[in-house]
């Protein structure tokens, strides 16, 4: 594994050149010979100096985003299922959507970099943080970071006529909240497996911890969801995320909106993702 990262940011440079040994092994021990070969291969193919951006200074240190490209058009529909449509405005049974993986990272402020060195060396985590989603984006089928971001950009096809707007809003900005976090959830389980097997301590933070009230309970639920698999099991998910389900019965997954979810996630399976150089 190449470990890349072609920016400007030349303290993040010194740490993979001398780190990256020991996270290539980190990494082999976790994932299987044939996903290991998989990221290498994007890795090849997929990233170069035009992947690697700086991130505004009050940014998070490191972001992962993905660029992309709907051929066509794409609506959700009262259900929560994804409709594609072709460049004629038809509905057509499979939708296709090109994509191109971008990697953003700044220098640390000296009350970050000090607040790292607790408890490993300070650029290791962001990085590691950013690059599992890079992991991720390649192993998923369907990204889960580009199942939540293409919400924000879909339209909702005739849903006045069977449900409220509002109602259909609300589905939508939950199912948006729900895929945020689990995914932010899985890369940052694989980023504690990762800093701890390096030898160093993980952030006992994660993105849910500083969630409150209603999204609070959701964001624990989340949380104790992905931390209770096993490493095995965890890594198997981590790919096939899609076959994830939860109980329509519990409280915060209640019948509309596991139906709407599970609807929306299954659906993304007939849409085509083109990981691309360039778009």
């Amino acid at each position: 594994m190449k470990f890349q990262y072609e920016g400007p940011v030349s303290p993040i440079k010194t740490d993979l050149k001398r780190y990256r040994r020991r996270l290539e092994s980190v990494y082999k021990g976790l994932f299987t010979k044939e996903q290991i070969y998989r990221v290498e291969e994007a890795e090849e193919n997929l990233l170069h100096r035009g992947n690697f951006a700086v991130a505004d200074d009050e940014a998070p240190p490191g972001q992962f985003g993905v660029n992309l490209r709907i051929q066509g058009g794409l609506a959700v529909d009262w259900n929560g299922e994804l409709i594609s449509y072709d460049e004629h405005g038809n509905q057509a049974p499979q939708g296709r959507v090109i994509t191109m993986p971008q990697l953003r990272f700044r220098k640390l402020t000296a009350k970050e970099r000090k607040f790292e060195e607790w408890f490993h060396p300070p650029y290791l985590e962001t990085y590691v943080h950013e690059y599992n989603h890079f992991i991720a984006y390649v192993l998923q089928l369907f990204p889960m970071n580009l199942a939540y971001h293409i919400l924000d950009m879909v339209n909702a096809g005739t849903v006045q006529d069977i449900k409220p707007a509002e109602w259909f809003n609300l589905m939508k900005s939950s199912v948006r909240f729900h895929l945020y976090h689990l995914n932010e959830l899985f890369t940052e389980r694989l980023e504690d497996l990762v800093i701890s097997e390096m030898g160093y301590e993980a952030f006992p933070y994660h993105t849910v911890d500083s969630l409150k009230g209603d999204q609070q309970k959701a964001g624990r639920y989340l949380k104790e969801t992905v931390y209770s698999f096993d490493v095995s099991e965890f890594i198997e998910i981590f790919e096939n995320w899609i076959a994830l389900r939860f109980s329509q019965g519990d409280e915060l997954w209640e019948k509309d909106f596991a139906e709407f979810f599970h609807n929306y996630v299954d659906s993304t399976q007939k849409i085509e993702v083109v990981k691309a150089k360039e778009l």
